[in-house]
C-alpha cells in the first residue's frame, strides 16, 4: 500500500513538473528537449531488439520484441515502449523499467 502511494504522489509531483515545463518551453518542448540530450537516439536502439525489462517495485517482468516507441506529453516520462511478448502485447514507460537486451527463448 505505501509503494501505491508513493506511486501515486510521483505521479502527481510529474504532472506539476510537466506542466511547468510546457508552460515555459510550449508544446514543443518535450521535442527540443529530447533533441538537444539525444534521448530518444539513446532509446532508439531498442526498435526491433528483443529485450527482458524489470519493474522492481512492482516486480514485474516483461520480455518481447521492441515494436514501437511513443513520445508521450510528459517530460518526466516522455517514453513508451511497445513490446510484442509471446502470447500478449505491452505497453511500458521507460522510465519505471529496467532495459536490457536478451535472448529469444532464454529463461529470464
Amino acid at each position: 500500500k505505501a509503494v501505491n502511494n508513493l506511486r501515486k504522489k510521483r505521479d502527481d509531483f510529474c504532472e506539476l513538473i510537466t506542466e511547468k515545463f510546457n508552460s515555459y518551453y510550449g508544446d514543443d518542448g518535450i521535442n527540443s528537449y529530447l533533441e538537444i540530450t539525444r534521448t530518444k537516439d539513446l532509446i532508439e536502439r531498442y526498435m526491433n531488439r528483443h529485450i527482458v525489462a524489470y519493474d522492481y517495485v512492482f516486480d514485474k517482468m516483461v520480455e518481447g520484441e521492441v515494436t514501437g516507441i511513443h513520445v508521450s506529453d510528459s517530460i518526466c516520462r516522455p517514453f513508451l515502449l511497445k513490446i510484442k511478448g509471446k502470447t500478449e502485447e505491452h505497453r511500458i514507460l521507460v522510465s519505471d523499467y529496467d532495459i536490457h537486451d536478451a535472448q529469444p527463448s532464454s529463461i529470464y
